[in-house]
């Protein structure tokens, strides 16, 4: 593999950059990948870009459980690389949470729905929702521990019937959450 240049070296390049060739480039680098112009949009864009690339990020994560028509993949590795490629383009740290709420929920209705699953859809499952409680412990914020700390209790509540030691891993998970009800 051929070696990377160092940051320090990019930086040095583009700035013998003109003001022309600096356009140019940023323009082949947002031709270049998806992921690429969904950063330039981010970074440009008012906040409608993001709500939309939101919406279809979240339709990424419902199709792998529920498509509109025929059986869901369930693959998780693609519902989970939609959140990681929103969450790199995006620094709306609510938005990144609401995703990865609505991941967990999406695995709690499907286990729900469908019956038991196998051990690494709840490893994946606890795993995203251990991951929205270090984010919103990180955040502490009580309007967020507010809005979502019900919606985590829910799905607690929904699996408690489902995967062996499931319902009490993300009970205790629960309790890790810097929140109390009042």
């Amino acid at each position: 593999m051929p070696k990377k240049m160092t940051l320090t070296q990019l930086k040095k390049h583009l700035l013998a950059l003109n003001q022309d060739e600096m356009v140019d480039l940023v323009c082949r680098l947002y031709k270049s990948s998806s992921e690429a112009s969904n950063f330039i949009c981010m970074e440009f864009d008012d906040s409608s870009y993001e709500a939309e690339l939101f919406e279809e990020t979240k339709k990424k994560i419902r199709n792998q459980f529920f498509p509109t028509r025929g059986m869901g993949r369930l693959s998780l590795s693609t519902a989970k690389k939609a959140i990681s490629d929103f969450k790199k383009t995006s620094k709306n740290i609510n938005s990144i949470i609401e995703l990865q709420v609505y991941y967990v929920e999406c695995c709690g209705e499907f286990t729900d729905a469908y019956g038991d699953i196998n051990d690494s859809f709840y490893n994946s499952m606890e795993s995203m929702f251990e991951t929205v409680i270090k984010a919103l412990n990180k955040a502490n914020s009580d309007e967020l521990y507010g809005k979502y700390y019900p919606r985590l209790k829910a799905v607690v509540t929904l699996v408690k019937d489902f995967g062996w030691g499931l319902y009490d891993n993300l009970s205790y998970m629960l309790k890790e959450l810097n929140y109390s009800e009042n």
